[in-house]
């Protein structure tokens, strides 16, 4: 299912690139096209003939930091409506025509975009084509259909305070983001579901889901120049309108500790700690991006993983990260540990000395090695198949990254030195101003 939480490997590392956004983006590879049609329909064309499948990925504009807090839920509500029904279908007959063609379709939602995924065989293109227009251009927003979706959001919204993590993180994100939409979980709250109407969801749409705010990317068997007047006939006559995204309020960096402590039954305390992030320009995301690998989101072996779970035995889940939440908006920075409530304030204190000591101490030779492997290994495995590739081109046009980054990432990465390191983590670690949520007894 196309949701960003199954592609964070492959957002990672294409994140990773963002940091040179500053320039003028290359000229695509010879296997990648660009075109933008007259309505302002930008379209991507990967030539990928491994095998006989095309995977199709549209990007619109319209994610949740666009909606109103008292629509809270109303970007991802309308993301979700796109494949329950269109104009000339039903929910069925838009999920039945393509599956019997051994395809799909879905739909999703993120804090920056909605998203169209479709998968076919090349021989089903036209059909794939067919289907992914009707959905974005057409949707019914049936209201039987609607308020079986607004149940299960409500449902989700629900169950989620039964999950200390969920409870944790939406806490913290309430601290950090203050009056910024991403203080918002994506589905919103029961209130705001609650009043939702039909009409929301059209007016929404109408205002937001035109061409020239919307980027599609096509990667599989195909033939670049042949496709072109499939995707004029069935994205040709959606009409071009005037677009104003609302300006998002800055966020400030907190002074200070704050510290929240939220009582949920359970064998284990859950910890979130961390403050507000960077955003992907930041010439330091490469440098960061080594520091993540070192300090905590390198799996075990990592530093706050190996100190405070096998040396110390302090946590039975620790991991820290800052750079992949970086987008347009700042991410954050969290540290993550589940621990026994009886080691819940060691192994706090455990973690910001970890933090202390990566701004004070440079990290050692090994360590940094190692991460660079990691990061330029992985680097390659992320870009396999046609939804991969798709993927890609979708986050290199939205964020002006071109479409040659993975070959020149090896580079930043080996550039990253252990004073880059040290001097980064004095400036964007702040072990003396944070937030802290704690969920549990």
């Amino acid at each position: 299912m196309f949701e960003f939480k199954k592609i964070y490997l492959i957002a990672l590392i294409i994140l990773s690139f963002m940091a040179l956004g500053f320039s003028a983006p290359p000229q695509p590879p010879a296997s990648i096209s660009k075109v933008v049609l007259d309505n302002g329909l930008t379209v991507l064309i990967y030539e990928n003939h491994a095998l006989p499948l095309v995977c199709l990925i549209a990007h619109v504009k319209a994610g949740s930091q666009y909606e109103p807090d008292e629509k809270a839920g109303l970007s991802y509500l309308v993301s979700a409506m796109l494949t329950k029904g269109t104009q000339a279908k039903s929910a069925e007959e838009v999920v039945s025509q393509i599956e019997f063609a051994g395809g799909y379709i879905i739909s999703s939602g993120s804090q920056t975009g909605s998203f169209v995924q479709c998968e076919a065989s090349k021989n089903d293109l036209d059909l794939a084509l067919e289907m992914i227009s009707d959905v974005l251009i057409n949707p019914s927003f049936d209201y039987q259909e609607m308020e079986r979706q607004k149940e299960y959001f409500l449902s989700g919204i629900k169950s989620r305070g039964d999950d200390p993590e969920t409870v944790g993180k939406l806490e913290f994100n309430k601290y950090v983001y203050g009056k910024h939409p991403y203080h918002r979980p994506l589905s919103g709250y029961e209130e705001t579901i609650e009043n939702i109407t039909r009409e929301d969801l059209i007016q929404f749409h109408q205002k937001y889901y035109v061409p020239n705010n919307t980027v599609l990317a096509i990667a599989g068997d195909i033939d670049s120049q042949k496709i072109i007047p499939k995707i004029k006939k069935e994205f040709g006559g959606w009409p071009r309108k005037s677009v104003k995204l609302p300006e998002l309020p800055e966020i400030s960096s907190q002074k200070e500790i704050i510290a929240k402590t939220v009582n949920m039954q359970g064998e284990q305390t859950h910890v979130f700690l961390g403050h507000l992030g960077i955003k992907y320009k930041n010439p330091d995301y490469y440098t960061l991006e080594v520091l993540d690998i070192i300090l905590g989101a390198g799996g075990l072996s990592s530093r706050i993983a190996y100190n405070l779970r096998d040396v110390k035995g302090l946590a039975y889940t620790a991991y820290s990260d800052i750079t992949g939440s970086a987008g347009m908006e700042p991410g954050r920075f969290l540290a993550y540990m589940a621990v026994s409530p009886e080691n819940k304030e060691a192994a706090i204190t455990g973690l910001l000395n970890e933090l202390q000591k990566i701004r004070n101490e440079p990290v050692l030779t090994e360590e940094l090695e190692d991460a660079k492997s990691y990061l330029i290994g992985s680097s390659y495995f992320g870009l396999q198949g046609n939804e991969a590739l798709a993927n890609y081109l979708i986050l290199c046009e939205v964020f002006d990254l071109g479409f040659d980054f993975i070959d020149k990432y090896p580079e930043y990465i080996n550039h990253v030195t252990k004073e880059d390191i040290q001097r980064a983590a004095r400036k964007y670690l702040h072990p003396e101003a944070y937030t802290l949520v704690i969920v549990g007894q």
